[in-house]
């Protein structure tokens, strides 16, 4: 038609049939024939030529089983900080980073006096391991990097981590550390103004040497943690929920009585401290610490803040 700006070749969505010339070597249109060898079928096509300029017009010959399968979109990558604080609150990780401070412990208990450098945690899941009749040395180890294995069992997570996970947990440890080194000096400072003779609130006693100060610090941070926070921690919030409070409330008051108990454990038993009020608020507060980080990042890095923060005070 002479009003038609599309010509008889190019007439936009016809219907296409291939004879046997045009169709050598288009793609999905040859099938070979055991007789007399390259056969075309025919194929029923569509011109998409819906252009509005007829000279910039593009046809797309595209067979139906041709098209590409629909793909999703990759995942956006997930940053290298983003994994560490993923893969670093993992049972696993835990296990692998509390390990080294579970060697230094029991190897130097075995080597020193062991009463000598024993915290009162570990006195008393010791003794309730002995009512049970459960008095083997090792066993309290053992049940601790077990429970943390079934906890990594339980979670259904991979059985992996990157190297330099550990390496990471390390420098956060030293971090929560000389932060809470940093607020018993504010505090410090604070109780000097208010007392005349303040008490050295961020100090810790051990018995022996620089030695056993760092075996005594090792235990602390491993078993203190363990019974705080990885065991009482979970139990009264879980009471808390049994008793009807929201998941969150459950979660304050155990870090809150979870809290009070490891200050007043720092204060009763043969190797306890004399009672200071300044000094148990701090212990009250330090608790409370630790439970924070213990919920948020895991217990290897609640186990390492600790044994870190006790032996910068310490030694």
């Amino acid at each position: 038609m002479a009003n038609d700006p599309v010509d008889g070749d190019n007439r936009c969505n016809r219907e296409i049939r291939t004879d046997r010339a045009a169709s050598i070597g288009t793609r999905g249109l040859v099938s070979v024939d055991p007789q007399d060898g390259v056969v075309i079928e025919p194929k029923r096509m569509v011109v998409d030529c819906n252009v509005e300029n007829p000279a910039d017009r593009h046809a797309d010959f595209q067979d139906a089983r041709d098209m590409p399968e629909p793909t999703t979109p990759d995942a956006t990558p997930t940053s290298w900080f983003g994994e560490y604080l993923r893969h670093s609150r993992l049972p696993l990780a835990s296990f692998a980073f509390v390990l080294p401070l579970v060697v230094i412990y029991e190897g130097g208990v075995a080597l020193m006096d062991g009463d000598a450098v024993r915290n009162g945690a570990e006195l008393w899941l010791r003794v309730s391991l002995g009512t049970l009749g459960w008095e083997h040395r090792l066993l309290l180890p053992a049940l601790t990097l077990g429970l943390l294995l079934a906890a990594q069992h339980a979670s259904a997570r991979p059985w992996r981590f990157a190297p330099s996970v550990l390496s990471g947990m390390l420098l956060e440890c030293l971090a929560w550390g000389a932060g809470l080194v940093a607020g018993a000096q504010l505090y410090g400072m604070l109780v000097a103004v208010l007392l005349t003779a303040p008490p050295p609130v961020a100090a810790c006693t051990w018995a022996g040497g620089s030695l056993g100060g760092v075996v005594a610090f090792a235990g602390a941070g491993i078993y203190e943690e363990v019974l705080f926070r990885l065991a009482l921690l979970p139990m009264i919030a879980a009471i808390g929920v049994a008793l009807g409070q929201t998941p969150t409330a459950s979660r304050v008051s155990a870090v809150v009585l979870s809290s009070l108990l490891f200050a007043v454990a720092h204060h009763v038993g043969p190797h306890g401290e004399s009672l200071h009020v300044a000094v148990f608020l701090f212990r009250f507060a330090a608790g409370g610490f630790f439970a924070c980080v213990f919920l948020r990042r895991g217990f290897g890095v609640a186990a390492g803040a600790h044994a870190a923060y006790d032996i910068m005070v310490g030694v």
